[in-house]
């Protein structure tokens, strides 16, 4: 239980860094997570059943990721829809895309994956890989913030006028932010199809939730972006895996990711209160 949880952990690290740079940094709430997850694992489900190399099919699904992020960023900007519209929007185009490309469900028997490179390592072949993409996205990402460019999207949440008044524009930037968070969902959808061996668009349903609650618990230890957001995902899966001991229904799943949301909502609020008392 304890290796299967901290492997999606570390999937769902990805997705709560991505959320974490987009809701926390550049204030903006994008939904469009969801559905870059589920293209994310159709791309990568398909070119996994015609033989692809799983490392293309990771990129390729990044890829598409980014694009969607654009998209996002293309509607809230240029089209002067609202954040949360366009979000919802993005994610039934990709919803339907991802129906077109790999139907409901593709079952990957026999299918090469990038965990077969460290099939010789008994106990960890699948943590080790998905730890080193996970640590590397989130360096990268850190590494981002602090240069110039990073700088210009931070300052996107603490002054939106504020790129305009040193001659940049916002557009830009937020749409770098965009297009990073959701590739980096679409490549956390084509690694949980590669540890899982199968996809399904219904188990992307309410992704966002799960991510949420993941970020809520690493949001108890630190209000920063740091590693802690790693621990946040491992956490709320270990959370989940405790359900199935206890014997709960796995249609109760969701009802249970959304209550802990909530919890944890009302804990933080509690806690910003007492700081500022």
């Amino acid at each position: 239980m304890i290796i299967e949880s901290i492997e999606l952990g570390l999937i769902f690290g990805l997705l709560i860094t991505g959320t974490w740079l987009t809701s926390k940094i550049i204030k903006f709430d994008d939904l469009s997570i969801e559905g870059s997850f589920s293209i994310g694992g159709a791309i990568c489900a398909k070119l996994l059943s015609i033989d692809c190399c799983p490392i293309l099919a990771l990129f390729s699904s990044m890829g598409a990721g980014i694009i969607a992020g654009c998209l996002t960023g293309i509607l809230h900007n240029k089209l002067k829809i609202n954040n949360l519209l366009s979000g919802i929007l993005t994610v039934n185009i990709l919803f339907s895309l991802s129906l077109v490309i790999a139907t409901s469900n593709i079952a990957l028997l026999n299918t090469r994956t990038i965990f077969d490179l460290f099939e010789s390592i008994p106990i960890a072949n699948k943590i080790i890989p998905l730890g080193l993409i996970t640590i590397i996205c989130f360096s990268a990402v850190k590494k981002l913030l602090s240069t110039e460019i990073g700088l210009c999207i931070q300052s996107i949440g603490e002054n939106k006028n504020l790129l305009s008044m040193i001659g940049k524009k916002k557009i830009f930037f937020e749409t770098i932010a965009l297009a990073i968070s959701n590739g980096l969902a679409a490549l956390a959808g084509a690694l949980f199809v590669q540890l899982t061996g199968f996809f399904s668009i219904w188990a992307n349903v309410g992704i966002i939730v799960s991510t949420l609650a993941g970020m809520k618990i690493s949001q108890l230890f630190t209000n920063k972006m740091n590693i802690s957001i790693l621990a946040g995902g491992i956490i709320f899966q270990i959370i989940i895996s405790l359900t199935f001991e206890f014997n709960v229904m796995p249609e109760l799943q969701k009802l249970i990711s959304a209550l802990l949301v909530i919890i944890l909502t009302i804990i933080l609020k509690n806690k910003e209160k007492n700081v500022k008392a």
